[in-house]
């Protein structure tokens, strides 16, 4: 999930925590939507994660 959030254009730092369920993104502000954010999450292989905007 880290690399597919950090090869979104304008992410520049991820943390991923997945034993809480959550993530922490700093981002160009005004680079990044949510909603990128979320497709990203979304498409990685398996269908394991899902993502939703907090």
């Amino acid at each position: 999930m880290q690399s597919a959030l950090a090869k979104v254009d304008g992410v520049k730092d991820v943390k991923v925590e997945l034993k809480d369920g959550k993530a922490s993104i700093i981002a160009d502000k005004g680079k990044v939507s949510a909603d990128q954010l979320i497709k990203a999450v979304g498409g990685i292989p398996g269908g394991r994660y899902k993502a939703t905007a907090n």
